[in-house]
């Protein structure tokens, strides 16, 4: 694991999404971890703009142990079988126990989905 990787710092996940009406973003929640790593945090951030609910997503600010429970995180860590992954990790040093910096690495954006996550440090 290399500690200069930036990824490997991450301390929360802002997720980003479309407005309905207009063109632009706007914050959906961050996806936090308690101090002890144990426990995955998703808030909402208020917001005075229709957005729809997301699949994968808890229906209101909630927390579990488990990011397999949140499948709109989880279906962003890459497996770690894909040849182009393996090599990258080594390259980077990514660490492959911490989910954030899978996600921030590999599943900040996707091209099927309007959907942006953002690394918090």
């Amino acid at each position: 694991m290399n500690e200069k990787y930036p990824y490997n710092n991450v301390r929360a996940l802002e997720l980003y999404g479309p407005l309905l009406t207009y063109s632009g973003l706007v914050h959906y929640g961050t996806l936090n971890r308690s101090e002890d790593k144990r426990w995955y945090i998703f808030r909402y951030a208020p917001c005075d703009y229709p957005r729809p609910r997301l699949r994968g997503l808890p229906a209101e600010s909630d927390s579990t142990s488990d990011l397999k429970n949140w499948d709109f995180f989880y279906k962003r860590i890459p497996s770690l079988k894909r040849a182009d992954v393996r090599a990258y990790v080594k390259e980077h040093g990514v660490n492959t126990d911490d989910p954030f910096a899978l996600i921030a690495s590999f599943g900040h954006h996707f091209a099927v989905d309007p959907y942006l996550i953002a690394a918090r440090f």
